[in-house]
């Protein structure tokens, strides 16, 4: 099993450019080496073509699934600016779910939570995010606006001061 699986491509070719001349000579005898050797040389050019269709494929398939996360975002983007919230909100979970690192569809989602006076849904996302990225301060502050937009005062004013005491001590 090793050794099949230690082919190279040279290897390989000579494996099929053998075995095609042996059948061809056993199979007919009256059959000229350079007939063989035109055979055996378009076989390997088919299976050439064939390996550079696959990477073709592969690339157009990596291209399109690209231009499709782009037409989410632009829709998502196109949903925030009419307000409907909901909708965008919708495209952008799917988004973050791909892109858990993309700031900007974070900010964009946590907006549309916001604006929809969805707290609890808002709190999961920076929750979620903080725990891709605790080391930035951004999603306590976050945490902290939420509380503030709750009305819970002094759990903002006890974030904001956490926050502040952190940042002294870095300088």
């Amino acid at each position: 099993y090793k050794r099949l699986t230690a082919f190279s491509y040279t290897q390989f070719r000579g494996f099929v450019y053998t075995s095609l001349l042996f059948s061809l000579f056993t199979a007919t005898g009256r059959v000229l080496f350079s007939q063989a050797t035109r055979i055996a040389k378009r076989c390997i050019f088919v299976i050439q073509m064939f390996r550079k269709l696959f990477v073709f494929i592969f690339l157009l398939l990596f291209a399109l699934m690209a231009s499709a996360q782009e037409q989410d975002e632009r829709l998502a983007a196109q949903y925030f600016a009419n307000g409907e919230y909901e909708k965008a909100a919708v495209v952008y979970e799917k988004l973050l779910s791909k892109k858990p690192a993309d700031i900007f569809v974070y900010d964009n989602l946590l907006k549309c939570y916001i604006s929809l006076k969805s707290f609890d849904q808002a709190e999961r996302v920076i929750k979620h995010s903080q725990k891709r990225n605790d080391t930035s301060p951004s999603f306590a502050v976050d945490m902290a606006y939420i509380a503030k937009l709750r009305g819970k005062t002094d759990v903002f004013k006890s974030k904001s001061d956490a926050l502040i005491k952190s940042m002294k001590a870095e300088e």
